[in-house]
């Protein structure tokens, strides 16, 4: 007799107790509405570069080999998908000095040969980066035939036999390597060196070219190669540009996404909101991909072009009361995200975390190169889950229930009542006479027209924020700021941009934010802010702006204007209110139906009916619950005691239903064996 089992995950302590039910919600699955194949390749994680050959501490310089606790921890959590380098240590690696003998390349122990090692003890795909800042188009198809040429000297690429190289690194086989990325932090230029400001940038339209140059020199030498190219989401400045360019021929769009973002302490008072905001952000992030896509069918008219998302996570740089990184709302946030990830529309291919192990924001903390046991924090056990319990085909499932509304924090939107998808703007409050206000700064000529403002820069280091508009401002309220910018050979690390912030009467500045940034030579490029006025706002500033990072960015010179076009009050698009629980359900094709469910909110226990409809069940019919639990939304496993586990339990059940309760913050797997 066949058996299905039905998954879901909860978590936390008061699992035992029905509690009282406060708007039960029901989940109905529909076992026999298939919606295409769950895609394994988006809990894939990056691999750290590191001097001492360790990789983070998945590898094991002294044996030469994979550490094996390492690569069991990888296949627990599915990390189906291994990209290196991973952050931006990428920008200038020189794959030439990762192959060869070990002894020859000195900082290099873990080089190319050790990682596809890794990648086939652990089963994962290898996915290879080449920095924009270092080698060109022929480095990268001697690359290709170092990875995929057959070692029979015919050396398509002339000078060095990498393929013979290969072979001497004890791989006669081609590897057969299919995936490359080039580069998808590339448009922020070039931070390798950490702790250190940018001082290169890259024009978008020059990105393009060189993609494109090296797309052709690499499939050359096979064409069964595909190559990613940077198109971050919301940075239209950059994406729309390499679009147009180069969108008819790209094998992937590559963007990051770290939501929520904050950075320094949290206050008591705002620890409830910044761990709300990872549970309320999975709307916003399906939203990004459908204004991403649209802007791709617009720029290149591609409706099939999929996404490749790297160093995916939440962006919580902070220490204090606890590293939020790694709690357990943070990883539920990122369980949320990972829901929507999963659904077509969106064209995720594949998706990387950062670090799988022992770094900042790894889900597996300690390892070899800390001296410190291998520990699972809260995202490694979602990850277990999802690997685990989730079936091999998407399948329909609906939720009623209640919601939470949720006031907006750490870049993400206020979710309240009903959706409203639209943002809604007032009048333009830019009246005939509006013009830039210039102080003092001889060094920078100016022209000033209106709205208009055209710099001509020295060659010199600086900081330029000496034009701005001053409005008067509602507090508490959201505008919207548009403008038009332009650059004419602009140098420097750091390039244009509008910043947008607030002012009490008497001038003190009370915060602000930044447009995207030109480099180089652009034409007239749009841009666009929306930011919200503190509660003691009285006035919207508008700057023109050029910054210099603390240890400067080189001198800039060039040529560079400014447009304002309008400035709306703003009723910011809503994605209404936050469902308490979520649902992502399941089957195997030949076992259990599975279900992964999400209570979203920090202090409500929530009543859950789970009913199956297209399967047919039995009076014998059984059902599980796996669950993911913390005894407060903070909980993780950074101090000697685990804060966040797993546990197993058994659900109610009454006719052809199932009922649990969902502790607060939690997730949970549910299995039912008809």
């Amino acid at each position: 007799m066949s058996r299905l089992w039905v998954v879901m995950v909860l978590g936390l302590a008061p699992w035992l107790a029905l509690g009282q039910d406060r708007g039960a919600a029901r989940v109905t699955v529909y076992g026999n509405r298939d919606l295409g194949p769950v895609n394994r390749h988006l809990t894939g994680a990056g691999v750290a570069v590191a001097a001492d050959g360790r990789a983070g501490g998945l590898w094991d310089p002294e044996r030469g080999q994979p550490v094996p606790e390492v690569v069991t921890a990888a296949g627990a959590c599915g990390v189906r998908l291994a990209r290196w380098p991973s952050s931006c240590a990428a920008h200038t690696w020189n794959w030439k000095e990762a192959v060869g003998p070990v002894e020859r390349r000195p900082g290099h122990a873990f080089g190319i040969p050790e990682f596809l090692r890794w990648c086939r003890a652990a089963g994962a795909l290898p996915l290879i980066t080449l920095g924009a800042w270092s080698g060109d188009h022929q480095d990268a198809a001697d690359l290709v035939e170092y990875l995929n040429a057959p070692n029979d000297g015919r050396n398509p690429n002339g000078g060095t036999d990498w393929a013979a190289v290969r072979a001497a690194d004890g791989q006669v086989v081609p590897h057969g390597v299919v995936w490359f990325e080039f580069d998808g932090l590339a448009f922020h230029g070039n931070d390798a060196a950490a702790g250190q400001p940018v001082r290169e940038r890259i024009a978008a339209a020059d990105y393009a070219a060189r993609y494109l140059r090296m797309r052709r020199a690499m499939r050359a030498v096979d064409s069964a190669i595909r190559l990613g190219a940077a198109v971050p989401l919301g940075v239209d400045t950059w994406s729309r540009p390499v679009l147009e360019e180069a969108g008819d021929d790209m094998d992937l769009a590559v963007t990051a996404l770290q939501l929520p973002e904050w950075t320094g302490d949290a206050s008591p008072e705002q620890s409830n909101l910044l761990l709300q905001a990872s549970l309320a952000s999975g709307a916003q992030v399906a939203e990004a991909f459908a204004r991403a896509n649209a802007m791709v069918a617009e720029a290149c008219g591609r409706r099939d072009l999929p996404w490749l998302v790297i160093d995916w996570g939440n962006a919580f740089r902070q220490e204090k009361p606890v590293p939020y990184r790694h709690t357990l709302a943070a990883a539920l946030g990122q369980a949320e995200q990972l829901r929507v990830m999963m659904d077509p529309r969106q064209r995720i291919a594949m998706a990387a975390l950062r670090p799988f192990v022992g770094q900042e924001w790894a889900p597996i903390s300690g390892g070899a190169n800390r001296n410190e046991p291998l520990r699972s924090q809260a995202l490694a056990m979602v990850m277990e889950l999802y690997a685990q319990h989730l079936g091999d085909v998407r399948v329909a499932s609906e939720v009623t229930g209640e919601t939470w509304d949720f006031a907006g924090a750490a870049g993400v939107l206020p979710r309240q009542g009903e959706a409203q998808p639209e943002a809604i703007e007032g009048d333009d409050l830019l009246g005939r006479g509006t013009t830039w206000t210039v102080t003092g700064l001889p060094e920078v000529p100016h022209r000033c027209r209106g709205t208009l403002l055209d710099l001509q820069f020295p060659g010199k280091d600086l900081d330029y924020q000496h034009a701005a508009i001053r409005l008067p401002a509602a507090p508490g309220q959201w505008y919207r700021v548009r403008g038009m910018l332009r650059t004419s050979d602009l140098t420097g690390g750091s390039g244009i941009c509008l910043q947008v912030g607030a002012e009490r009467r008497a001038g003190d500045a009370l915060g602000h934010v930044f447009s995207h940034d030109l480099v180089g030579s652009s034409d007239w490029t749009e841009v666009t802010v929306d930011y919200r006025t503190p509660a003691e706002a009285e006035a919207l500033v508008i700057k023109a702006r050029r910054r210099r990072p603390e240890a400067g960015a080189g001198a800039v010179s060039g040529q560079a204007s400014y447009r304002l076009l309008s400035v709306h009050a703003l009723r910011p698009a809503n994605f209404g209110g936050v469902p308490y629980v979520t649902a992502l359900a399941s089957r195997r094709r030949h076992g259990p139906l599975t279900v992964i469910l999400t209570n979203t909110g920090l202090d409500r226990e929530q009543a859950v009916t789970v009913a199956v409809e297209g399967v047919a069940l039995k009076t014998t019919s059984e059902a599980r619950v796996r669950l993911l639990t913390g005894l407060q939304p903070w909980s993780n496993n950074l101090g000697r005691d685990d804060g966040v586990r797993l546990w197993m339990r058994t659900p109610a059940r009454a006719g052809a239903t199932w009922t649990v309760t969902l502790p607060p913050h939690s997730l949970a797997a549910v299995e039912i064996v008809p």
